[in-house]
């Protein structure tokens, strides 16, 4: 049973509310790629179709979808990328947008290599309107640093997180994994990292 607020319309996120899955099938995958759609205006915000459907089959995506447990519904996602070094330092110094990534740019899960160290770039964190303000966000921004730490598990390090920011919600979410500002690119959004 999920627990109310006063506001009857109103449920309290916590993690027995909420199934965390980095297991995204095709179908979920889908359903992902239009929460983007619903989330986001402009296009420019978040991962063109065609790239983010691609970036999926070739499995060169550091996902979490957060499922309602009660009615099994998608309520949120979040998106990482394991980038080459040459682009992550693009990114980190401003020269590239998220747009300039390519497929080639990222790493597949597949190729991640035991005693390797990487670099991420947090990418999106996207929730459904009704999920919002209940705590989803700090719930999956959890799930991000319990997923790094089952890679270190298996002697697969991240040495760095790196993002982009242009929104408040997005500062706060960057805050939240420990990422400080470091800079601007050059359409003026804050650069954010964090040395793990």
């Amino acid at each position: 049973m999920l627990c109310k607020a006063l506001n009857k319309n109103k449920v309290i996120m916590n993690k027995e509310n909420v199934f965390i899955t980095n297991e995204i099938s095709e179908e979920l995958e889908k359903q992902i790629i239009n929460l983007d759609k619903e989330s986001f205006t402009d296009p420019n915000d978040y991962w063109e179709e065609n790239k983010s459907f691609e970036l999926f089959k070739q499995n060169k995506k550091i996902e979490l979808a957060a499922i309602n447990k009660e009615n099994n519904e998608l309520m949120g996602y979040i998106l990482c990328l394991v980038l080459t070094e040459e682009e992550y330092k693009q990114i980190r110094i401003g020269n590239h947008l998220e747009s300039d990534i390519e497929i080639k740019d990222v790493i597949s899960k597949d190729e991640l290599k035991e005693n390797n160290t990487y670099s991420l770039y947090f990418s999106i964190i996207a929730i459904k309107p009704k999920y919002r303000r209940q705590k989803l966000g700090n719930i999956l921004l959890e799930s991000v640093s319990e997923e790094i730490e089952k890679y270190r598990q298996k002697s697969i390090h991240f040495s760095k997180i790196l993002s982009y920011v242009v929104s408040d919600g997005g500062h706060a979410a960057s805050g939240k994994l420990g990422l400080k500002e470091v800079g601007k690119n050059i359409e003026g959004a804050i650069v954010m990292e964090r040395i793990l």
